[in-house]
């Protein structure tokens, strides 16, 4: 009798932990699902080269003290940044 109740504990044991790591998978295959689709529907991926050309501008056109006494723009170095939900994202260092 008490093996019968062990088998049945773990056996709804079992379950839940299907159930709850069900859950997650589906979870995570639905975002997966809406980032693809949010870059299909329009959101621009830039590549690193884009976004260092972007950089710079903002750099050259935003920065204040670039504004006020810049000169001699130049690149030093790109890093590809690993967030979340982000492929695309870099940083750059420039120096003048």
């Amino acid at each position: 009798m008490k093996q019968k109740k062990l088998f049945i504990i773990l056996g709804v044991i079992i379950v839940l932990a299907l159930g709850v790591g069900l859950f997650y998978y589906s979870a995570s295959q639905t975002n997966y699902s809406q980032k693809e689709k949010e870059s299909e529907q329009g959101e621009k991926v830039y590549t690193q080269t884009e976004s260092r050309q972007i950089a710079r501008e903002w750099v050259e056109e935003n920065s204040p003290t670039y504004t006020y006494d810049g000169e001699d723009l130049e690149f030093q170095e790109a890093r590809a940044l690993d967030l979340v939900g982000c492929e695309n994202c870099y940083e750059f260092d420039f120096s003048f």
